[in-house]
Order: structure tokens, then sequence, then C-alpha cells
């Protein structure tokens, strides 16, 4: 907590933060994961979110400011539930300790990374869309995210060294997905 710049005292954002969540988490059977969800909202000055086996999930003051509405907030929510929800962290260490070459192993968790946050982002829009949010609120803030990536360049934060053109192109990637998989949901397409 402290490498975030502690809890942040805002009760009436984590009370909201919290709210959400409790919504998101409505619209789904956590039985299967045995986790407690918790939300922390953190002072970092990045704008990150992440979870941690357990239903531990870091939402950052700047990342929350990136959000335009409740459904927005929702989807970086919805994100970081996939991901527990989908033992992400668990299949992540799999392939880090699986034996072989450093430097393949380095690709292969690139891969996977990049693979991971579309299923968690595929994942959100049906969690959005059970919850009674607008499902496209996740392709609205990868967008703004993207945009923001650009403006800044953000070089060096405290959580990346750099957003290299390849993750900047990832994002929109992420977008242009989160878009399509929204359209079919909001359809009620089969697969949505």
């Amino acid at each position: 907590m402290a490498h975030l710049g502690g809890q942040d005292p805002d009760p009436a954002r984590a009370e909201m933060l919290q709210r959400v969540a409790e919504r998101l988490l409505s619209a789904v059977d956590i039985a299967p994961c045995s986790c407690t969800f918790e939300v922390f909202l953190v002072r970092s000055k990045d704008a990150v979110a992440f979870s941690m086996v357990g239903g531990y999930i870091y939402i950052s003051r700047a990342m929350l400011d990136l959000t335009a509405t409740e459904a927005e907030v929702a989807a970086v929510l919805g994100h970081e539930i996939a991901h527990v929800l989908l033992q992400h962290a668990l299949l992540r260490d799999l392939v880090a300790r699986a034996e072989g070459n450093p430097q393949e192993k380095v690709l292969a968790l690139e891969d996977l990374g990049r693979a991971l946050e579309l299923e968690a982002d595929a994942y959100s829009i049906e969690l959005l869309w059970g919850a009674g949010y607008d499902p496209m609120a996740q392709a609205r803030l990868l967008e703004r995210m993207g945009a923001v990536m650009e403006k800044s360049a953000l070089q060096t934060t405290a959580f990346w060294p750099q957003y290299p053109s390849a993750l900047r192109a990832a994002m929109k990637q992420r977008r242009a997905v989160a878009a399509a998989i929204a359209e079919s949901v909001a359809r009620g397409a089969p697969g949505g």
C-alpha cells in the first residue's frame, strides 16, 4: 500500500467503488472463486488498476479521474474482477515458472498478457451488461486511456518503465475488440 502512495482517505469515492463492485458481483456467481472481493482506492499519481489473488482490487485516484461515468468505473472494476475470476495471476505464474529459455519465457508472458487483457475486457463487458451498465463503457474508457497515452507519452511511471508504441497499438486493438463485443452483447447476438 505504501508503494501506491497509501490508501486515499476520500470516503465518498471509496463507498462509490464498493457499491459499483457489489453491483457487478451480483451479476456473476463468485462461489467457485472462494474470494472476498475488496476494493482499495489508492493515492498513486499513475492511472493504474490491478487485482490480486483473493479478490483484492486496487484502483488509483488518477485512474478514477480518467473515468467519465459510473459505467466506466464499472468497466475498470469489471476488468479487474475478471482477472480474479478467470485466475489470470495463476496462469501467468505457471508460464513464469515453466522450464525453458528465459528470453522465450519473456515473449510467452508478453503474448499471454495481451491475450489475458483481451479476455478480461470481454468478460468485463458481460459483467457490465449483466449488472445493467452500458457495455460500450469499456470501449470508451480504452479509447480515452489510449488518447492519454498518446498525449503524454507516459514514458515513466511507478508501474511501467515506458509505454512503447506496441502498447499503444495494443490499446487500439483492445478498444476495437471491446467495441465489437459490446455491440454484439447489446444486440443479443449469439456469443454475446
